[in-house]
């Protein structure tokens, strides 16, 4: 199961999300979840800080630092989870999978 930037829109529910995703992948399934998380006490990737700084600013803040989704991959349930930091276009994006 494939997540591309598309976990980051409801943070209070990401645990009840991920945990769905676990009960309904086969018992060798993979999730991966293919996202831009904040680092650098949240001023990094630029890119990603700027141009989620309106919806920020509206009181929409759908922006994660680094290591929120595994963190909630591992209250899931899920047994372990790898992440990759990838650069695009000067952009780091984050890859975690179990």
């Amino acid at each position: 199961m494939l997540a591309c930037s598309s976990l980051q829109f409801d943070k209070g529910r990401l645990d009840s999300v991920v945990k769905k995703v676990y009960d309904a992948l086969n018992p060798r399934g993979v999730f991966v979840s293919y996202f831009t998380g904040l680092t650098d006490e949240g001023t990094k990737p630029e890119v990603h800080v700027l141009s989620s700084l309106p919806m920020a600013l509206a009181g929409f803040d759908t922006r994660y630092d680094q290591g929120f989704v595994a963190e909630s991959m591992l209250r899931a349930e899920f047994r372990s989870v790898c992440s990759w930091t990838l650069s695009r276009l000067g952009d780091r994006l984050t890859l975690t999978s179990p």
